[in-house]
């Protein structure tokens, strides 16, 4: 039976209509209990990291939303006896704990809900196969909710495992087949595709020079050019597995909303989490050389953490319209991510670590190395900057991703204006001086005597 503890967010109590009048140690609260059920070893007196907080509220936030399908059918069968919300909560929680404690390249989601039952009270050969599958899919859900690597379906779907992918997305599949819940849980996330994308693909548009170095040049990258000259629009996304996907046909790219969750992993990352067995997990496909296995999950993260700099952070006129057009679209429900903010809207960033030194500085070109997961996505959208061609002045006047090619146009422009402008003055000073000519001609011509005649 389940012990009844104030464990209940203040965003679900106000949901409830309950008294909020202690938020602030309520949200504390949920925070800490939260973060034990992500990792391994927590500590009980951590200090709370802005970052922690932002994900808490929203990690909340999406338990809140994903309740009604995910979380309150499920509720009865393993007798939480508490209102859907709260138990939605509780159940979370518990769910998290056995995936954190899990071994992921033995264990199966099937052995995740073994574990669960047992730990209800609850015998799994009394449950009728339509529940055992709706517990899966719960499984399933705080999985991705978790990780943040995908968006499990707003709705079940009988007989799969369906997530939410972006439009124009083929490296990722969209269902999985039920049956799948018998594979590990490494395998099970490797069945949907590249949740990680690979950083080697073929591009278009590039010389063959340049993919060979692997450059990724930042005045070709930056939102202020993209935007202004190929209409590049963005989408925020809840999804890792997205982020920096570029749909070529629609001129839009996906970014990830949530930059706090891979600075609070960074801030945390001696630790265990089921986080971490995910990224590790899925890298074991990847072709990358790495020192020690657990860099996988730092280097993920970095990248992640760069790709805003690059986009938006290092120009300013970037930074400009990333406050005045994407702040607010990248909040999602009314929860803003201040390190999103100050990644894409400041340029200089303190340098309280190593991380925060990378992120600060104002290179104009990136290799090959600082992006093997990630680098084949920036590629393919640095390769459409290339290709575009501005057709109009101010798109010529707004087109920065040459900056020498932008300073000689505009001094050859500049020089071309004085030039005219020195010519239209010589020739106003010709008609002056061939007007005054004229005038003194007149004029001697008037006062001259008239000739006598006889």
């Amino acid at each position: 039976m389940e012990t009844v503890t104030s464990s209940l967010s203040p965003y679900l109590l106000q949901r409830r209509g309950g008294q909020v009048g202690r938020n602030g140690d309520q949200a504390e609260h949920t925070v800490r209990r939260l973060y034990g059920a992500i990792f391994a070893a927590p500590s009980e007196n951590f200090p709370l990291s802005p970052e922690m907080t932002t994900w808490g509220r929203f990690l909340t936030r999406q338990i809140t939303a994903f309740s009604p399908n995910y979380f309150e059918p499920i509720l009865p069968v393993l007798e939480y006896l508490r209102d859907g919300q709260a138990s939605a909560f509780e159940l979370f929680l518990e769910v998290s704990t056995i995936l954190r404690d899990s071994v992921w390249h033995v264990t199966t989601i099937d052995d995740v809900a073994e574990t669960l039952y047992t730990k209800r009270h609850v015998a799994s050969a009394e449950i009728k196969s339509a529940t055992q599958h709706e517990v899966r899919q719960a499984i399933f859900a705080v999985i991705g909710l978790l990780t943040m690597l995908y968006t499990p379906s707003p709705a079940i779907t009988a007989g799969s495992f369906t997530l939410l992918i972006p439009d124009g997305m083929n490296s990722i599949r969209r269902q999985e087949p039920c049956n799948k819940s018998r594979n590990t849980l490494s395998s099970f996330l490797r069945g949907f595709g590249k949740l990680i994308p690979l950083s080697t693909i073929e591009l278009s548009g590039e010389s063959m020079e340049q993919r060979d170095k692997g450059e990724l040049i930042v005045s070709k990258l930056s939102y202020f050019s993209l935007r202004h000259i190929s209409d590049m629009r963005i989408s925020w996304t809840n999804d890792l597995s997205s982020h920096l996907f570029f749909n070529e046909k629609t001129h839009v790219l996906v970014l990830f909303r949530l930059p706090s969750f891979c600075y609070f992993h960074i801030q945390n990352h001696d630790q265990a989490s089921v986080f971490r067995y995910a990224v590790e997990s899925l890298c074991t496909q990847l072709n990358i050389d790495y020192d020690d296995k657990k860099d996988s999950c730092r280097m993920f993260l970095d990248e992640v953490l760069l790709s805003y700099r690059i986009i938006f952070g290092h120009e300013s006129g970037s930074r400009r319209l990333f406050k005045s057009t994407q702040r607010k679209k990248a909040a999602d429900g009314g929860i803003t991510d201040q390190f999103l903010n100050r990644l894409c809207g400041s340029a200089i960033i303190d340098s309280h670590g190593p991380l925060d030194i990378r992120l600060g500085g104002s290179t104009g070109v990136y290799s090959k190395e600082d992006f093997p997961i990630f680098g084949g996505r920036m590629m393919i959208l640095q390769s459409f900057s290339t290709r575009q061609r501005p057709s109009k002045l101010l798109e010529f006047w707004r087109d920065r991703r040459n900056p020498l090619a932008f300073l000689n146009l505009w001094s050859v422009i500049f020089f071309g204006i004085i030039t005219i402008l020195l010519s239209a003055l010589q020739l106003l000073v010709g008609v002056i001086q061939l007007v005054v000519a004229y005038e003194q001609l007149s004029q001697g011509q008037s006062q001259s005597p008239s000739p006598s005649h006889g």
